[in-house]
C-alpha cells in the first residue's frame, strides 16, 4: 500500500496537518488491522502482530514528514484513535 499526499498551499494549520497525518496512519493501520486486533496471545499471534507493528512503522515514516515515529509511539496513538472512535 503506497499512501500519497498532494500538499495544498492552504494547510497551514498545525492541527489540519495533524489531522491529514493521523489519516494517513489510519489508512496504514487498517491494512494490518486484522492481525492488530487479535485477542490471542499464544507466541505465534504475538510475532505476527510484532511484525505488522514493525511494518506499520517503517510505511508510516517513510511517508511521514513530521519526524520518524518508533512502534511504541505508533501504538500510543492507535490507542488514543480507538478511544476516539
Amino acid at each position: 500500500m503506497f499512501v500519497f499526499i498532494e500538499w495544498r498551499a492552504e494547510v497551514q494549520n498545525v492541527q489540519e496537518i495533524s489531522q491529514i497525518w493521523k489519516e494517513i496512519y489510519c489508512l496504514i493501520w487498517l491494512w494490518s488491522k486484522s492481525t492488530i486486533e487479535n485477542k490471542k496471545t499464544d507466541a505465534t499471534t504475538i510475532r505476527h502482530k510484532n511484525e505488522d507493528w514493525a511494518q506499520i512503522t517503517q510505511k508510516y515514516n517513510s511517508n511521514c514528514q513530521t519526524g520518524p515515529r518508533n512502534q511504541k509511539q505508533l501504538h500510543a496513538l492507535y490507542d488514543i484513535l480507538k478511544k476516539e472512535i
